[in-house]
């Protein structure tokens, strides 16, 4: 059979086509904006933030520019300063992974998740009185969390307070005999 010549579109059809692949145009624009590093215009803060989470792991630097653009659209949105923290401090930015650790807290000041994190980074960055006062916290958030006990009495230990770090391995031993 012969091929179908392309002919233009007659100019009055141009805008109802444009019209009807609004969704398609609006696509193309986000992956536009994606392939060329600026913020897609007309996302929200969520989905930029379920784009993110899905990108990590797979590429980082891609997740992390688009929790920074959910951020910026919803700046105490906390799984999102936790997961770039989280991918910052992968990649030795302790810094700015402590920055969204503190962003996190005080987005979301009962969640021993940011405190335990923050800890942990600032013992990583050797400030060991701050991290002591950031796993302090988690601990009080939630006394029966291992890990975070764990890690205070560590960094007790680290600090030369063994005494309190002893009681705090004992309490530790008792909650979690195995």
């Amino acid at each position: 059979p012969p091929m179908a010549s392309a002919r233009p579109l007659p100019l009055p059809l141009l805008p109802l086509l444009l019209l009807c692949a609004g969704g398609a145009l609006a696509q193309w624009d986000v992956m536009h904006a994606w392939r060329t590093g600026a913020r897609p215009p007309g996302l929200s803060a969520e989905q930029l933030y379920e784009a993110a989470h899905g990108l990590q792991g797979a590429d980082d630097a891609g997740a992390a520019a688009r929790y920074r653009w959910a951020l910026e659209l919803s700046p105490r949105l906390f799984a999102a300063h936790i997961n770039l923290g989280n991918i910052l401090d992968s990649h030795g930015q302790l810094e700015e992974a402590a920055h969204h650790y503190r962003e996190a807290h005080a987005a979301a000041p009962r969640a021993q998740l940011a405190a335990l994190n923050l800890g942990n980074t600032l013992n990583r960055l050797s400030r060991r009185t701050q991290a002591a006062e950031a796993l302090s916290t988690a601990v009080q958030l939630d006394p029966s969390h291992w890990q975070a006990s764990l890690n205070l009495g560590n960094t007790m230990c680290a600090m030369g307070q063994l005494s309190q770090a002893v009681e705090l391995y004992t309490a530790l031993c008792a909650q979690h005999p195995q």
